[in-house]
């Protein structure tokens, strides 16, 4: 459950990162 979670987090803020 987390470890889904988390990923999904880390690859949505990677992406909005990545727009900026």
């Amino acid at each position: 459950e987390s470890t889904r979670t988390e990923k999904i987090a880390a690859i949505v803020f990677f992406t909005i990162t990545s727009s900026f």
